[in-house]
């Protein structure tokens, strides 16, 4: 019958005339002249009054209600145009019979539906039972067997500890919500969604009466008496004693978006849901269908008046406004009655479930995931899709992934990794089937439609969870799964065109003269000895000879100093910094070096001695970012002096500081975060550390170390791919906004000042996120970074860099000069960019092949004439410090496009590089039973020493190494 949904030709009416009918009857049938049709129900309402019964039905049919005829035709319908009564009501349930009679002489239908509406126009819900559909149940695979994992090598899990995101604070953030004390679950993203106008941490509490919540956020928590924290890289198992001081446990985890509940109480509360949760509508799964059902004097449901539960699950839901927020709960025994309190709003500030014995366990999830309802979306193909969920997870949820170990196999430049999950399986009073499921860390499902290089398990079926990190893929039905992901480059590329100026020279001095006269480092850190020093040598073909034996004498000089963990410096405030400090997470015992004070942190401290920095209470920040370009720094400092003996007897100090990337490495978000407890992933910075440890271990010959950190390098550039299109094509469907470039990081999400999910009006240009291009590498400069995203996502790539063209003003180029005349800034806080990003756009540019390299030699000349580059320092000019050559930057990016196309080099050991002179390179030969150097060229070529052609040493990919037996002249043809 839709014969309503047309009132005339320039009427449009937009009120909801689908939703809320609770009685439906007489479709296909037939009504004979002078018979009638009677439909009984009962209806609800929650207080005594005057309601408003819609109807859809023939109008020539005569109705009655109670026996009361009703002239439902004629008069003005204050609530919407449908057919319509006013009808008084008691408070609570309310008996209706609805008589049809034909009155004409013709066969009618006898359809007919009624809903309740009232005073304020809001459609008041009744009671419907929904059949039971079999189309939940996903497809087992009676086919699939594990290989056998004797020549795989063992990753995270297996072959090291590690805490993940759990490590030193609690509480923690997980799939789809976040626990930021002990029993108060949260959702902190809805904050950051403009719909969200409230003063309100959106969260509730699964805590019994007279217990307390308990967690510290800032610094690291200490286990009181009768208390138990088990930690790993994917879970917390989290036990106290409650107001009786018998044990309650709440276990959260990455690999089963439920929330565990361990108790011998016979109770179960939801409290403090004042604000967030109104809890108007409850579903429950009784033995002849799933009950849509409200509450009556508080009641929500009683196993005497409705019926034993059928299944393990209920829905609560009905909150009236944004955001529509479901909550599922499931149990192992059904519960004998469910009590509502509310507010005098209709609103519920408690939910008490009463089971008449021993829960022993239940759960409680988010069938909606990140997902941010409006009421009008809780339809009733909303309402089927909701039940499948709840009816698949109350199969999934009872086999619980307490365990994953990982297991990786490199191959042609990729690397498979395999997960084997270990289960813990609940039984219940309903004989539920138990459905294992192996997930996958969702960025990868992000990636993987943008690029074919990300492969996952071919049996992976989405498991229609939306969590902060991308959809969730599970494998059904098995304890493993497995996906396949490529080794970006790992090589630096360095131009070999001829000098083309002295510009490095102008201020050669003065740069090396502002780091000697450093009376304390104010940004401390092992890079501070090392970076500033190389960056000049990144152009080395740029150089005189005297300029590069002055750099490579200080980096000599330096790096021992800053592979001893025992030696010292001043930092600020004159304080006594050490290279190295060993910290230790509290929970799992792991541990690892780390190097970098935070140029703001280090105020946080009495002093650096390495008790203090070791003992210190609060997680230290941006750790990835400090080891990362310490690595970076090491690594280049050994290049550059062929000082790999340092790298050798040191060793065991790079490989503990690189352990900061494995034993705080992430089940869901694949690498360790940007702090020590997480919170977000990942500081562009931390790139620059997996570059510098898989070259180190290549170079020092240490197979297996290279081997687990090309894993781990593989696993994090994957985390960066399924970021870059996050908030374009993923965030921005829950946000229900336009797409927006890029997403700054994967939040772990667990208070209004913690990183969480938004929509970011106040930073957005057009589509153009402020710093999207600068969060790609942050102070990192990596052309390698830059590399991964042109070879691995060119259309989301592309994407962004047409948002960037885009975001500026009007009249505005990337290049062009900056708004009234303003000064150059290092990073973009106003509409157009800043240093870097002018930087990082033009390399991108380059990589992508978005334009030619003469196309962007003439931007870069633009961006020079317009000062649009960094000059005396990289870095945020405040605190940076790391002051070079004022033209390097010029120099650099002009070298880049210039010899885009020529052969470059990447690598070599046992040599120093000399004078370069396209297509001449003169090199020094210190060890020449040892000496070699890998080229980079698309194109073939061959290589002659002093005249005499070299024979290849070994050739990968675009990658081509020459043995070089002695000092001379190397020549390209």
């Amino acid at each position: 019958m839709s014969w309503f949904h047309y009132v005339g030709s320039h009427v449009h009416n937009f009120c909801d005339t689908d939703n809320g009918y609770f009685l439906e009857g007489g479709k296909g049938e037939h009504l004979l002249p002078g018979r009638e049709i009677r439909y009984r129900c009962e209806c609800t309402v929650p207080s005594a009054g005057e309601y408003t019964l819609q109807f859809e039905l023939d109008t020539r049919i005569r109705l009655r209600i109670n026996e009361i005829p009703v002239d439902y035709s004629r008069g003005i319908r204050l609530k919407g145009f449908l057919p319509q009564t006013a009808w008084k009501f008691r408070r609570g349930r309310n008996p209706l019979e609805f008589c049809l009679e034909n009155p004409t002489g013709q066969t009618l239908s006898p359809q007919f539906r009624v809903r309740l509406i009232d005073g304020k126009g809001e459609i008041v819900l009744q009671d419907r039972k929904h059949p039971y559909r079999n189309d939940f149940q996903p497809q087992d695979n009676p086919g699939r067997q594990m290989p056998d994992l004797s020549s795989w090598h063992p990753g995270a899990g297996k072959a090291f500890k590690s805490a993940g995101r759990f490590g030193f604070t609690k509480g923690d953030g997980v799939l789809d919500y976040s626990m930021p004390y002990f029993g108060i679950i949260a959702k902190p993203h809805i904050a950051g969604n403009p719909k969200w106008k409230k003063n309100l941490l959106w969260s509730f509490s699964v805590l019994p009466d007279g217990m307390c919540p308990a967690g510290s956020l800032q610094q690291s928590y200490e286990p009181q008496q009768d208390e138990k924290i088990v930690v790993d890289w994917a879970s917390v198992r989290w036990t106290r004693p409650d107001a009786n001081r018998n044990p309650f446990t709440l276990e959260y985890s990455l690999l089963a978006p439920e929330l565990l509940i361990e108790t011998d109480a016979d109770t179960f509360t939801l409290s403090r849901l004042a604000g967030s949760a109104a809890c108007k509508r409850i579903l429950l799964p009784l033995a002849d269908g799933v009950l849509e059902h409200s509450d009556c004097d508080g009641v929500f449901y009683d196993k005497n008046i409705n019926g034993t539960l059928a299944e393990n699950w209920i829905l609560i839901y009905g909150n009236g406004a944004f955001p529509e927020i479901p909550i599922l709960l499931l149990f192992r025994v059904p519960p004998e009655k469910i009590l509502v309190k509310r507010d005098s709003a209709g609103a519920a500030e408690r939910i008490d479930l009463h089971f008449g014995t021993s829960i022993q366990w239940a759960m409680l999830g988010f069938p909606g995931g990140i997902s941010m309802l409006e009421p009008e979306d809780l339809d009733a193909a909303w309402l089927e899709h909701t039940v499948s969920i709840c009816r698949k997870r109350s199969r999934t949820a009872p086999a619980r992934p307490v365990g994953c170990e990982e297991y990786f196999k490199l191959e042609n430049n990729r690397v498979e990794i395999l997960q084997h999950y270990r289960f813990r399986f609940f039984d219940d009073a309903f004989h539920t089937e138990k459905i294992c499921c192996a997930p996958l860390p969702p960025p990868l499902a992000l990636a993987a439609p943008e690029t074919s290089e990300i492969v996952l398990d071919p049996d992976a079926r989405d498991f229609e969870l939306p969590t902060k990190y991308g959809p969730l893929f599970t494998v059904f039905h098995s304890d493993w799964s497995r996906y396949s992901v490529p080794v970006p480059d790992t090589r630096r590329s360095f131009a070999l065109e001829k000098r083309t100026s002295g510009a490095l020279g102008e201020d050669f001095k003065e740069y090396l003269a502002f780091h000697d006269h450093l009376k304390e480092i104010p940004n401390p850190g092992v890079h501070q000895f090392l970076f500033p020093f190389i960056i000049p040598l990144l152009t080395f073909n740029e150089l005189t000879e005297e300029q590069r034996e002055e750099l490579i004498n200080r980096l000599e000089r330096n790096l021992e100093r800053a592979c001893n963990p025992d030696s010292s410096y001043i930092g600020r405030d004159g304080k006594k910094c050490h290279m190295w400090y060993q910290r230790t997470e509290p929970f799992t015992g792991v541990s690892y070096i780390f190097n970098y004070l935070h140029v703001s942190g280090i105020n946080n401290l009495p002093d650096c001695g390495k008790e203090t920095v070791s003992n210190h209470r609060f997680p230290f920040i941006e750790v990835d970012w400090g080891n990362g370009i310490a690595l970076y720094s090491i690594y280049l400092a050994a290049l550059f002096t062929n000082r790999w003996d340092v790298i050798r007897s040191r060793w065991n100090v790079i490989k503990e500081a690189f352990n900061y990337y494995l034993v705080l490495m992430d089940w869901a978000c694949m690498c360790s975060g940007y702090c020590e407890n997480g919170r977000a992933w990942n500081d562009g910075t931390n790139y620059g550390g997996y570059l510098g440890f898989v070259n180190m271990a290549e170079m020092t010959g240490d197979r297996e170390a290279c081997e687990t950190g090309i894993y781990a390098y593989a696993k994090m550039t994957a985390q960066r791919m399924g970021l870059f299109v996050a908030s374009q094509n993923y965030y921005c469907k829950y946000f229900k906004v336009s797409p927006w470039y890029t997403a700054k990081l994967f939040p772990e999400e667990l208070t209004f000042s913690h990183h969480h999910l938004a929509y970011p009006t106040p930073v957005l240009h057009g589509t153009y996120r402020e710093q999207a291009l600068y969060n790609m590498t942050t102070e990192g400069h990596y052309p390698e970074a830059f590399q991964m995203y042109a070879a691995y996502m060119p259309a989301a790539l592309q994407d962004t860099l047409n948002a960037v063209e885009k975001s500026q003003p009007e009249g505005f180029s990337v290049t062009g000069p900056l708004e009234n005349g303003t000064d150059s800034i290092y990073h973009t806080n106003r509409k157009q960019l800043g240093e870097q990003e002018v930087c990082s756009y033009l390399l991108l540019c380059l990589f992508s092949g978005r334009y030619s390299p003469a196309e962007i030699k003439s931007r870069i000349e633009e961006a020079i004439a317009n000062q649009r580059l960094s000059k005396e320092f990289l870095g945020a000019h405040a605190f940076s410090y790391r002051r070079v050559p004022a033209k390097w930057c010029a120099v650099y990016l002009l070298g880049q496009a210039s010899c885009f196309h020529q052969v470059q080099a990447t690598l070599w050991k046992g040599l120093i590089p000399r004078r370069a002179a396209y297509p001449e390179l003169e090199v020094t030969v210190i060890e020449s039973q040892d000496a070699w150097i890998e080229f980079r060229s698309e194109t073939p070529f061959e290589l002659t020493l002093n005249g005499d052609t070299l024979p290849v040493m070994w050739k990968k990919g675009s990658l081509v190494r020459y043995r070089i037996p002695a000092s001379g002249i190397l020549r390209f043809r």
